[in-house]
Order: C-alpha cells, then structure tokens, then sequence
C-alpha cells in the first residue's frame, strides 16, 4: 500500500514467527561493493 511507501515509516515484521518493528528506508539500503564496467 502507498501509506506504507514513505521513508521512516514505522512497520511491522514477521520474521520466522516473531513480530518484529522495523521501519521503511531509501534505496539502496545494502552498499554496492562491486563495479559495473
């Protein structure tokens, strides 16, 4: 849903079973460690 979309948004998670809070970031949220030729 786009209400969700905005960055700092809080969520929740389910991860295996658990809620867990989390919140919504920017892309790229992993650094990029390779180069593209």
């Amino acid at each position: 849903k786009t209400e969700y979309a905005s960055p700092e948004t809080p969520v929740n998670l389910r991860v295996r079973g658990k809620a867990l809070p989390g919140s919504v970031v920017k892309l790229p949220f992993v650094d990029q460690r390779y180069y593209k030729s």
